[in-house]
């Protein structure tokens, strides 16, 4: 290809050689905005096709949820199975092709501008400053004295140096200036052509993909044709429906009983009813997650009907204390799921308070923001397993009797499943938001120690006066150990079922068989934080199987404290250090300061105890729920510091892998890696050294990490972490004691 300019006309500067060059600088200016367009058409176009595919991956979302609906009917569950397949094999095809227009077509056009002609653009600017020194050397030139001999020569050798500076700089100019022009047409055509081929890939996929799923769509409309039969055949079947009606069986074990209240105005009420284990129990038809039991034993009640009520079909449930007036009837059993509407099946979850929802209640919970619900899909989104253990230790039934203790004694309505979206956020907004019916701490503690008192009047034998004196929160157990055994005179309130609790107390308290002829003896009741909150779960039904989630559970009890000194943030303190969670959710709910420092224990706040209980739940509980992961106490550790310090692997590892920051040095200048190094754990070190050459390289700029060989390390401390804690455990060096 020849260049439109001469060399002879540029060294020469002539009007033809500037003629030339503006058409060309004008013919670049207009391939920059043409090429501008193009970009700025096909960013929208990509921006759109982004649409597009996330509106598609919503489709096939929602597709999935239909196809739960079929879990039953194996023919309709596989056919959407294939066919959603189908729909997000397509939609991977076309991020693909949007990836290849961002890669080539904007990211080459983008380089040709930024580059080449910016290139151009530059150099003009420096061929016009010569240009214009030359000028000013030659009309200096033009004026010297010619009477002066010494001007003369000095004038002339700057103007052949201007000259020649000019004469090269306009010769590169056109080098460049042609080079462009030459170089734009494959650079835009090859760009162009990679984005066409790129298309062509995407429709050929498309159609080799349709090809191999088009004999099951061939029998899939067979089967489509057969079910249309069926249908047929059971229309015609439905059409004789209403004969059932004479021939149903009024006779059932289970079904809707009207019930008389026993207090006030004596109103009556619709349950169902249904016999379990000799047992007579009842529940609403919605709004109520667990029956209530009406009579312990059936085989010590009588039957009889009652003559004196003036409502039809009427009889009398009576037991040895009290009886019970019924009205029969009967319909079909409606379970509720959701732990603020009684949905059936929830589908999120609100992963920082530990309870399920519906997809209404979910959008309600979003709404409310992450600090004070994080929500997440049980089906869709990735589930950590530290995660996955703190909605068990927690759930529905928990939470509801924190944040629905008083419930009953407000003016407001309940959310329902089919409940109005004002109704469904008021109550949402008045039940995590305001707190309008968490319990006071005040009356909590009053309902523990009428509870002591019950518990020691019904095991002393004798009658003695007693006082609650101090408190201290269940320690959560997750095996058994047959060397605990609970004083008679301790009553513990709250944890989850098929955990032991701890039973250590002062001597005063476990005196009862001390002095017993003095039957005006004082006896302190402790009151223990807990068992209120128990799920009715079985050691059968959930079993966490690994020791202990906490690897310290051995440590020493924590001591009881003066019921005076108990307030929100203190609950939330000693709970951590017992790893409670149940108590611990029950602290923030009261208001408890998530980053509250204890000024009597070092400044330390309660992730530094959740960290020195050994539990991996506890610190994940409180990460979840904002706490600092970086706190300082009064010697300047962070938690980071402290499980380092206590050989804690997997707490060190869920820090880490939260972002703690693992630089920060305590007041006596250590850093994390230089106690791990000092304690000799090898993990630790590992961890630490991983993790800083991660975020070295730059990965971890795009969350935790993206080498390989990184991600495969920190799953296995995962797995380790959660589901075996003691394979984290080393032993001390040499003439140290192992924890």
């Amino acid at each position: 290809m020849k260049s439109k300019i001469d060399f002879c006309e540029a060294l020469k500067d002539s009007p033809t050689f500037r003629s030339v060059l503006e058409e060309e600088e004008n013919d670049i200016e207009h391939l920059e905005q043409k090429i501008e367009r193009v970009l700025k058409m096909c960013t929208s176009a990509v921006d759109s096709g982004k649409e597009y595919v996330k509106n598609n991956s919503a489709f096939a979302t929602s597709l999935w949820d239909l196809q739960r609906h079929f879990k039953d009917d194996r023919t309709s569950h596989s056919a959407l199975e294939k066919i959603i397949h189908c729909l997000q094999e397509m939609n991977k095809f076309h991020t693909i092709l949007l990836d290849q227009a961002n890669r080539t077509v904007l990211k080459n056009l983008t380089s040709f501008i930024k580059s080449e002609i910016k290139e151009v653009k530059d150099y003009k600017n420096l061929f016009l400053k010569v240009s214009e020194n030359l000028d000013g050397a030659l009309q200096k030139n033009a004026q010297v004295n010619k009477n002066k001999p010494t001007d003369v020569q000095e004038t002339e050798n700057y103007l052949s140096a201007t000259k020649s500076c000019f004469q090269h700089t306009a010769l590169d100019y056109v080098n460049i200036l042609t080079m462009l022009q030459a170089k734009k047409k494959p650079e835009i055509l090859s760009t162009l052509l990679s984005y066409v081929q790129a298309c062509s890939t995407y429709y050929h996929q498309g159609s080799d993909l349709c090809e191999d799923f088009d004999p099951y769509f061939k029998v899939l409309a067979d089967d489509i044709g057969t079910m249309r039969s069926d249908y047929a055949t059971l229309e015609k079947t439905m059409q004789n429906r209403h004969a059932s009606v004479t021939n149903f069986d009024q006779g059932q074990t289970e079904g809707y009983l009207f019930k008389r209240t026993s207090k006030g105005f004596k109103t009556w009420n619709r349950r169902w009813f249904y016999i379990s284990g000799n047992q007579l129990l009842y529940r609403k038809r919605n709004g109520e997650e667990s029956p209530t039991v009406m009579e312990e034993d059936l085989s010590i009640c009588t039957v009889r009907l009652a003559g004196e009520c003036d409502r039809r079909f009427c009889f009398e449930v009576i037991s040895p204390t009290k009886s019970h007036m019924l009205q029969a009837d009967s319909a079909d059993a409606l379970k509720a799921s959701c732990c603020d509407c009684g949905h059936p099946q929830p589908k999120w979850a609100s992963i920082n308070l530990g309870i399920t929802l519906c997809i209404a209640c979910s959008g309600i919970h979003r709404s409310l923001g992450v600090h004070y619900s994080k929500v997440r899909s049980l089906t869709l989104d990735a589930w950590e397993p530290e995660i996955i253990k703190v909605m068990t230790e927690l759930g529905n039934g928990v939470v509801n009797r924190i944040y629905e203790a008083n419930a009953d004694a407000e003016d407001i309505q309940r959310a329902t499943e089919d409940c109005d979206i004002a109704v469904r956020e008021a109550w949402i907004k008045a039940k995590y938001v305001e707190r309008r019916f968490v319990a006071s701490l005040t009356s909590i503690t009053d309902a523990l120690c009428a509870e002591s008192a019950r518990s020691f009047a019904a095991t002393s034998r004798r009658g003695r006066a007693f006082q609650a004196a101090r408190w201290s929160v269940k320690k959560m157990r997750r095996r058994q150990k047959s060397t605990l055994k609970a004083s008679p005179e301790e009553t513990s309130v709250g944890s989850s079922s098929g955990h032991e609790e701890q039973s250590e107390h002062d001597e005063e308290d476990c005196s009862e068989d001390k002095d017993e002829g003095d039957e005006k003896q004082a006896v302190k009741v402790d009151v223990v934080f807990g068992e209120n909150l128990s799920e009715p779960l079985n050691q059968e039904s959930f079993y966490i199987d690994s020791d202990d989630e906490s690897i310290n559970d051995e440590e020493q009890p924590q001591d009881n404290e003066d019921i005076q000194k108990l307030n929100a943030d203190v609950l939330l303190y000693k709970a951590a250090l017992v790893h409670n969670l149940p108590v611990m959710s029950q602290a923030l709910a009261l208001g408890a300061t998530k980053n509250w420092t204890n000024v009597d224990d070092l400044d330390r706040t309660p992730l530094h105890q959740a960290v020195l209980s050994g539990s991996v739940m506890a610190c994940e509980f409180l990460l979840l729920n904002g706490a600092d992961i970086n706190a300082k106490d009064r010697k300047g550790y962070t938690p980071l510091h402290l499980a380092t310090e206590k050989g804690c692997t997997a707490q060190a590892y869920l820090l880490l892998k939260n972002r703690a920051k693992y630089d920060i040095k305590t007041l006596d200048g250590q850093q994390a890696i230089d106690i791990a190094v000092e304690n000799a754990n090898a993990d630790i070190v590992t961890l630490l050294r991983l993790t800083k050459l991660n975020e070295e390289i730059g990965l971890s700029e795009q969350g935790i990490g993206g080498d390989e060989t990184y991600n495969d390390v920190m799953k296995d401390f995962s797995n380790f972490a959660i589901n075996q804690p003691h394979r984290l455990q080393r032993s001390k060096p040499d003439g140290q004691e192992a924890e």
